[in-house]
């Protein structure tokens, strides 16, 4: 062959790595997000399971003979503390969602931004592949018709 084959190139290629460490980028932030979002849920189960066992102790305070109201006015304060911090910690845990979500578009966005820039490349590389093929057979045709004309050459030399 008259041309060593041309490796393929990808003039984007730097851009296309952005992408990708773009990508592992947002991944790792969709992450930390949900990692947050389950952290505030064992928050709230662990204040769920203190209202349960609070509950517990001060239903066996009541069994008793003697109620003591500054007990059960400290009880009172102490479940409407928690119901605050249940409230609370639901909120919280409804923005950290909302930015999970927020997080996780970017995600997808970067990644079909990726992926696009992928298709991108392997197009043009199948491209320069059949370019690559068609050069190669144009060079065979070539060869292929110089012998054949040289063989014919010969045979019209030997009659001769």
């Amino acid at each position: 062959m008259k041309n060593a084959m041309k490796k393929f190139s990808f003039r984007l290629e730097k851009l296309l790595a952005l992408k990708e460490r773009i990508e592992a980028l947002k991944r790792g932030e969709y992450g930390a997000a949900m990692q947050r979002v389950a952290e505030r849920e064992k928050a709230i189960m662990a204040l769920h399971a203190e209202r349960t066992t609070t509950s517990a102790d001060e239903r066996c305070h009541l069994t008793g003979d003697n109620l003591n109201v500054a007990r059960l006015q400290m009880y009172s304060r102490y479940f409407h503390h928690l119901r605050g911090q249940l409230l609370l910690s639901h909120e919280v845990k409804r923005s950290l969602e909302k930015k999970a979500e927020d997080k996780r578009e970017e995600m997808v966005e970067s990644s079909r931004e990726k992926r696009t820039l992928e298709r991108y490349k392997e197009k043009l590389r199948l491209r320069h592949i059949q370019e690559l093929e068609k050069a190669e057979q144009a060079e065979l045709d070539e060869l292929g018709a110089t012998q054949f004309v040289r063989h014919t050459r010969q045979e019209d030399s030997h009659e001769d």
